[in-house]
């Protein structure tokens, strides 16, 4: 009983010295490292040793409970995957991403499915959460049919499930900044109208009052819209814009204009193609492509390619974003091989059978194309 007596009265005269400590600061000329060479702070040793779970510090200078460690703001540069049999999904597994209202940013709730949720979902689903929990919080949280409750920060680079993270890659990083804006563009921007100012930027290039940045092979030039066709064959007269579409191409919730040039032989097999419309800051740069890319335009998006041959490669794709000098794009579905026929299959960028390859280009026909549009000032002037 005397014991337990002597415990409370040393806890209690602890704690005020720690309560006048904090009060007084330096001021009061009391040092910490003083304070614990103190007997009685010696005898919390005692303390800490007989009361079960006691937690008591006289060193830390942080204010921080727990075991919590900094964040160092480093990309994981090694295998965070924990070994794992390959899982099986469908393509209607639903996700749901969350958001908070925070510095200056509204909240926000999606939830989708398909590609994007099927590959949010597997990587989520086997990251090694073996790395202690650092201060800072999550910007996102998401649940996912296989688990709920991972706590996802883009800025730090890291995503917290349990009691324990994980450092991602900077390949996993930009692949769930992608499907993040991706996602949420969409759900935010789907009934969003382009901004006045990038109305006003691409009606006047596409009506020939303004000029635009033609890319190509790493090189800039300035160029009319009356240009357009002599990039794709300078002898064949009949070579014209023949229509366009008006579409957000890498998720970043800004439109595109994509147009579609023909010549004497139309799309099959001529020198014809598409040509990207991009603004950045208040110019719009153009991007070429041939006829075997940016084929059956979705509304999300996506589109099928193929390369020049057509028997090496062939699949689905989209652009993943835009520079001054190139556009990169992300390979989702595909198959290789040659002439003799495909024998390697990737969906959702993983290894796959033939037959899920195909299934996944059946799922991918079924969703709603793009729409097209006759290269007309009077429809240019309607829609901008």
């Amino acid at each position: 009983m005397k014991k337990s007596i002597k415990v409370v009265l040393i806890l209690l005269w602890v704690c005020m010295i720690i309560v006048g400590i904090s009060a007084c600061g330096d001021s009061a000329g009391i040092d910490k490292e003083d304070l614990i060479d103190t007997p009685i702070a010696k005898e919390m040793s005692y303390v800490s040793a007989t009361l079960p779970n006691a937690q008591v510090s006289l060193e830390d200078e942080t204010g921080v409970e727990g075991d919590l460690s900094g964040h160092d703001n480093t990309l994981s540069t090694e295998d965070n995957i924990v070994e794992h049999e390959k899982a099986g999904y469908c393509d209607n597994t639903v996700t749901k991403i969350s958001r908070e209202s925070q510095m200056g940013r509204e909240s926000c709730e999606v939830s989708f499915d398909g590609s994007d949720s099927v590959a949010l979902t597997d990587l989520l689903l086997y990251l090694d959460y073996s790395d202690g929990i650092c201060r800072c919080q999550p910007e996102y949280n998401v649940d996912t049919e296989f688990g709920t409750g991972y706590g996802i920060n883009l800025t730090e680079g890291y995503v917290r499930h349990d009691v324990g993270q994980v450092s991602l890659t900077a390949e996993q990083l930009e692949l769930i900044q992608g499907i993040f804006d991706r996602q949420v563009s969409m759900a935010q921007g789907e009934e969003k109208a382009v901004s006045p100012d990038q109305t006003e930027i691409f009606k006047a290039v596409l009506l020939g009052d303004s000029p635009f940045i033609y890319c190509h092979g790493g090189n800039v030039e300035t160029m009319v819209i009356t240009d357009v066709p002599a990039l794709f064959d300078e002898d064949d007269p009949l070579m014209k814009v023949w229509e366009f579409s008006v579409i957000d191409l890498n998720g970043d919730g800004e439109d595109e204009v994509i147009l579609f040039v023909v010549g004497v032989a139309g799309d099959m097999g001529g020198k014809g193609g598409k040509v990207v419309f991009h603004q950045i800051g208040d110019k719009v740069y153009g991007y070429t492509t041939d006829n075997r890319t940016l084929v059956d335009l979705k509304i999300d998006g996506t589109y099928d390619y193929s390369d020049p041959t057509g028997v090496a490669e062939a699949g689905i794709a989209t652009v993943r974003g835009f520079s001054e000098t190139e556009y990169t794009v992300d390979k989702i579905t595909y198959a290789t091989g040659t002439y003799k026929g495909w024998d390697t299959f990737v969906a959702d960028h993983q290894s796959v059978t033939e037959e899920e390859y195909l299934d996944a280009v059946s799922k991918q026909d079924q969703k709603q194309n793009a729409e097209w549009h006759e290269f007309t000032d009077e429809n240019i002037n309607t829609l901008f």
